[in-house]
Order: structure tokens, then sequence, then C-alpha cells
């Protein structure tokens, strides 16, 4: 709402996205949650899709900067890493790491695969959270270090 001096009445904000206008054509606050930010006299929109969030200090929009991170929620927070190049979010301080457990394709944590690369023969030890050679003897393909898929 904003006060119509020509009218002397109360009227709502026409400017799309806009929460606070000062006048018919001026934006003053526009919606951060909707991830709109303000482009004066308008609101603009802030794709995170392609990897821009809403600095929540500058209210403006900003490119995530955060190394092998696909989508920022702050200057300092990923909420998506780049999972098909081998990297996942470490819980402690919500930045990207790759996976270092060797033959890994997807980590849960530093230490810990949650999927080995079966095209080389490995698959996952459930109990150590690393990938191992399919070893059982006459199986070709194996499901796990204890069972087998496809036998020869």
């Amino acid at each position: 709402m904003f006060a119509n001096a020509t009218t002397s009445t109360c009227q709502p904000c026409p400017i799309y996205q806009c929460t606070q206008c000062s006048s018919l054509t001026v934006c003053i606050s526009c919606n951060t949650t909707n991830s709109y930010y303000l482009t004066s006299p308008t609101c603009s929109f802030c794709d995170p899709a392609l990897n821009f969030f809403i600095n929540t200090t500058t209210l403006q929009c900003q490119a995530c900067s955060i190394p092998h991170c696909t989508k920022c929620s702050s200057l300092t927070t990923c909420s998506i890493c780049n999972t098909t190049a081998g990297y996942f979010i470490n819980t402690t301080n919500s930045l990207c790491y790759s996976c270092a457990p060797t033959n890994c394709l997807t980590c849960l944590n530093l230490t810990y695969c949650q999927t080995c690369n079966k095209t080389a023969g490995y698959v996952l030890n459930p109990a150590t959270g690393q990938c191992e050679i399919c070893t059982m003897p006459g199986c070709t393909n194996c499901s796990t270090t204890v069972s087998c898929y496809d036998c020869n």
C-alpha cells in the first residue's frame, strides 16, 4: 500500500512482486522470498536455476562463488553441489567436497561412499563405505561384496 497524493487515498502497489511502493511507478522493497530484488524503480527476478541468489545483506542478486556449487543459498552456504562431477555437501560447513574414496561416484561424506564405479567392477561395502573389487568366484556382476547379481 502507498498513499496516493493525487487521490488522498491508500492504494495497493501495482508493481509486480513489489512489497512496498512510494508511488504507482516506484517500488522501494521487493519480495525476496520469491527471488525478486529491487532494481529501481521495479523488481527483477534473481534466477536460482542459473546459480544466482539474493544476498541478504545487500538485497541484491549475486552469482554463487562457492567452488563446485550448483545452487547457493548465501555467500557461504551451498544447497546443491555438482554431484555429476563427484562433489557432495559437507553438512558441517555447507561447502562442496570431492569424494575421497577410490572408485566412488557419489559420497555421503568425506570417507563414506554411496555409489561405486560398477563398470570398473567395484561394489560398495556397506560396512566400511568403501568401494571394493568384485572377487566372488564365478560372479560377473556383484550387487554387494557378499552377493552376486550375474553368474558366469
